[in-house]
């Protein structure tokens, strides 16, 4: 469920992919650097980075939270497509606004849970073992990039319906 190729993205959409691509790379390439300088510290030092693997969980977390809303910007999402090449254009349009506004639906309830779940990690302050950093902006960042993809779904589904 893809956009049409040729129809260009509005600008806040571009701005909005082009800062996430950014900041998912800087994520990933931090990841990267801290995995090869504890393995070379860790093996050939003896002095592995404390709390490197605090982290990359943390890092980790937060770049399949901040790909999320490329992913669905895009409709990259993982789908089977058993029987969907052999509808008609006009039923294969209302089957790609359905699927995305059930996502979207999914996603504002996610949105909704994980917020609810970031409140409680603030209200405990929750926060990693060894470096005692708080989880719960962790976890509103993710509540916030679940909804934006949200907010992404619902205008997928209205592309579709505009050029139907």
């Amino acid at each position: 469920m893809s956009p049409e190729p040729s129809e260009p993205q509005a600008p806040a959409s571009d701005w909005l992919g082009k800062a996430l691509g950014l900041i998912a790379s800087a994520m990933l390439l931090s990841m990267m650097a801290l995995t090869f300088f504890d393995v070379i510290g860790r093996y050939l030092l003896n002095a592995p980075i404390p709390g490197a693997f605090e982290i990359t969980e943390i890092l980790m977390a937060s770049l399949i939270f901040a790909g999320l809303p490329l992913v669905t910007r895009s409709g990259e999402h993982v789908s089977v497509s058993l029987f969907v090449n052999r509808l008609p254009p006009r039923a294969l349009r209302i089957q790609n606004v359905l699927t995305a506004l059930i996502m979207a639906g999914v996603l504002v309830v996610m949105t909704w849970r994980v917020w609810i779940k970031a409140t409680e990690m603030a209200e405990y302050g929750d926060e990693t073992a060894y470096l005692f950093i708080p989880l719960a902006p962790v976890g509103y960042l993710s509540a916030l990039l679940i909804g934006v993809s949200a907010a992404l779904a619902v205008a997928q589904a209205l592309r579709v319906i505009r050029h139907s």
